[in-house]
């Protein structure tokens, strides 16, 4: 079976050779990797090429700054593998991160995952686990669409998808993470598997695109600030892509579950003209422990607030 690496960078030269070292030192050796670089300027595309040269098994295509999604898209285009892992350019694999992972996949399997080890800057593993630093309380599996709709526990660093799911997820959409995005089509079609063995070293630092709080929260206070009603707005658009999607592709769905999402499409289009969606705040208190990830009754609750509520709130202008 042929394993394709898809690797994203940008400006990520600091951690990139040891990422590359651990790829191929891998017990199960994968095919090749496509790497796309995404505008870097610290020199990481001169050191890929480099590398390259000396491993013909790294492949280097070139991004134009275009963002997380579209360079993952761009990497994953290009792969040729009947299995595809997502990688990080500052990671570290575990030598028998693709063997554990292949290992575990059967026909009922498009995806699978692990949990990660955090480390710092230097590699040094750090005492608060993934689960709280992220922000969830537990891993899923099997083929429940409803653990994706709303939050993700499946980090794209950790995951081994099939080429027929990535085939299906493209082209992925600008206002939803790639990662939530594969895990909600995969659970429509199909069995996740959660492997439970840490497979990856997942690097936490000050130049981190993804899971940074200190980062984000810098350039929250830095930039300039929508209306709540247009952040109202774009939640609301990627909570119905999702759920829209789910419904769309959704295979292993019970005729229960099929009416219960559509009941939820319905009453997240109508919450927008509501202050509060007493019928949303009730169907989502049913399966909360389902549907999210964290503090479940808070979720339940900001979800079934609406559109009238945040209008209100620029009005007397709060966010300012």
């Amino acid at each position: 079976m042929n394993i394709s690496i898809a690797l994203a960078t940008h400006n990520g030269r600091d951690y990139i050779e040891k990422q590359l070292e651990s790829l191929l030192s891998q017990t199960l050796v994968p095919t090749e990797i496509i790497v796309s670089d995404d505008g870097s300027t610290d020199g990481t595309r001169e050191f890929l090429k480099l590398y390259s040269n000396k491993h013909h098994c790294v492949r280097i295509l070139d991004s134009k700054e275009q963002g997380i999604n579209c360079n993952f898209q761009n990497a994953v285009s290009a792969c040729t593998g009947d299995l595809i892992a997502f990688c990080d350019q500052d990671d570290i694999w575990s030598e028998d991160k693709i063997r554990t992972l292949v290992s575990a996949f059967s026909d009922d399997v498009l995806l699978a995952y692990g949990p990660s080890v955090l480390v710092d800057e230097t590699g040094q593993q750090l005492s608060i686990s993934a689960e709280d630093y992220l922000g969830y309380q537990r891993y899923r599996d099997g083929h429940q669409p409803c653990f994706f709709h709303f939050s993700n526990c499946i980090s794209g660093h950790t995951m081994l998808a099939r080429r027929s799911l990535v085939e299906l997820a493209l082209p992925f959409p600008e206002n939803c993470m790639y990662d939530q995005w594969l895990a909600l089509i995969a659970s429509t079609r199909s069995d996740i598997l959660h492997v439970p063995q840490a497979i990856t070293y997942h690097r936490i630092h000050s130049s981190n695109s993804t899971n940074n709080r200190k980062k984000n929260k810098e350039n929250k206070s830095r930039r300039i600030k929508p209306s709540k009603f247009a952040r109202y707005q774009q939640r609301q658009a990627k909570d119905l892509l999702l759920l829209q999607r789910g419904l769309a592709e959704g295979n292993t769905l019970t005729g229960d579950e099929r009416h219960y999402l559509r009941q939820l499409v319905d009453q997240t289009q109508f919450r927008e003209h509501q202050f509060f969606n007493i019928r949303m705040f009730v169907l989502l208190l049913q399966k909360r422990q389902q549907l999210f990830h964290g503090k479940t009754v808070r979720e339940c609750r900001n979800r079934a607030i609406g559109g009238k509520y945040f209008k209100i709130l620029d009005r007397l202008r709060f966010n300012k």
